[in-house]
């Protein structure tokens, strides 16, 4: 447990500590070239760590870009899974993508360690694509659904670019998993830092800033109990340089750290909270994400960071925006949002109490949910 906390910390730690640089890249620049990284692990997330695979990078001139197979240290219905977004100098094609994932089962592997074989094969399952906004995949699993073994991500390019009047901004990749064939045990989302929060971070450490701790990976993701997941999927946010005819989102909702104005297209996925199919309003759907997702104290019992919650509620079908207002709601006094925004916007909230679940509503329907535990720091407090 402690070493599945200190993991854990680590990705807080870089997040808190350099997410205020997200608001002070050059809005005008797109990113560079990039590649992902995937590895799985077992024992609830803290042994038998399988081999980090990576994909090429994005300006690779192949259409599609796959990591090797990736599977815990024995092959065999890992519990966990987590990703890295790598960064390069190099220049990026603009060409549109989108991310998808494939599970295998039955993975037999060589005297050294190596993937020697495996059945089961399972669909493709892959995001919408970037020009659309991203968002989730369906879930992917191997043939029968049941305890895959090993996992590739694949980065698809298509031979078009994106529009004229749009470019990539910035981007984050999640995972999410499920057990029950799909069904039920549901995981919290995880995602990889923002690439331009790695870049400024990566800058800070070159000009000898070590007032941080550098990691770029997203916490593990993991079904509900942590224990031989059935299902996974894969989750694609981008923000798009926005073109003269398009709509861009830079509310500053007033609240408290509400410097949010140079965020744009925060959260641009369509996840969609389970049983949120409404009579009124039957093809649109909200997403909810926090980031980070837990908040911790320190000695003195003071809440170290902030909680960046985005949100966006659109057509399904169309990806057009909702036409109308959100209301966020919290279900503490000690906190007490309950507010009207914008359909597709963000806000900074620091809440105080042990657990805080945020609701979203729109037409007065319950859309989406979020809950931010707020921990001790100590780990002595953490694993009694």
């Amino acid at each position: 447990m402690l070493k599945k906390f200190i993991n854990y910390s680590l990705a807080l730690i870089v997040l808190v500590g350099v997410g205020v640089l997200v608001f002070g890249y050059d809005s005008s620049a797109a990113i560079d070239d990039f590649s992902v990284s995937l590895q799985l692990v077992d024992d609830g997330c803290v042994g038998q760590f399988g081999q980090i695979q990576t994909t090429a990078p994005f300006s690779n001139s192949a259409l599609e870009l796959a990591t090797p197979w990736a599977y815990d240290a024995n092959g065999y219905d890992p519990d966990c899974a987590r990703l890295q977004v790598n960064t390069s100098s190099q220049g990026l094609p603009q060409n549109d993508f989108q991310v998808c994932l494939q599970a295998v089962d039955g993975v037999s592997l060589d005297s050294s360690g190596n993937i020697a074989g495996y059945s089961q094969e399972g669909d493709i399952q892959c995001t919408p694509m970037a020009s659309a906004g991203g968002g989730w995949s369906g879930w992917a699993a191997d043939s029968n659904y049941y305890d895959f073994d090993a996992l590739r991500l694949i980065i698809r390019k298509s031979d078009a670019p994106l529009p004229d009047n749009q470019r990539l901004k910035d981007l984050r990749i999640g995972l999410q998993l499920s057990d029950s064939q799909c069904t039920s045990q549901w995981g919290v989302p995880k995602y990889t830092p923002w690439y331009t929060i790695l870049v400024d971070a990566e800058a800070r450490l070159a000009a000898g800033d070590t007032s941080f701790v550098y990691d770029p990976w997203s916490n593990f993701a993991f079904d509900s109990n942590a224990y031989d997941p059935d299902c996974i999927k894969v989750g694609l946010d981008v923000q798009l340089e926005a073109g003269p005819d398009e709509d861009t989102i830079t509310e500053d909702d007033g609240t408290e750290g509400g410097d949010n104005e140079d965020v744009v297209d925060e959260g641009a996925t369509d996840e969609v909270a389970d049983g949120n199919d409404q009579d009124a309003l039957p093809t649109f759907s909200c997403s909810l994400n926090a980031d980070p997702e837990k908040l911790s104290k320190d000695s003195e019992g003071d809440v170290i960071g902030r909680s960046l919650l985005y949100w966006r509620c659109s057509d399904d079908e169309t990806g057009e925006l909702a036409p109308g207002k959100v209301r966020l709601s919290s279900n503490t006094e000690v906190f007490g949002i309950d507010k009207e925004f914008a359909a597709q916007s963000n806000v900074y909230v620091t809440p105080t109490a042990p657990s805080t679940l945020f609701s979203l509503f729109y037409d007065g329907q319950v859309k989406a949910t979020v809950l931010i535990d707020v921990v001790p720091a100590s780990f002595d407090e953490v694993n009694p």
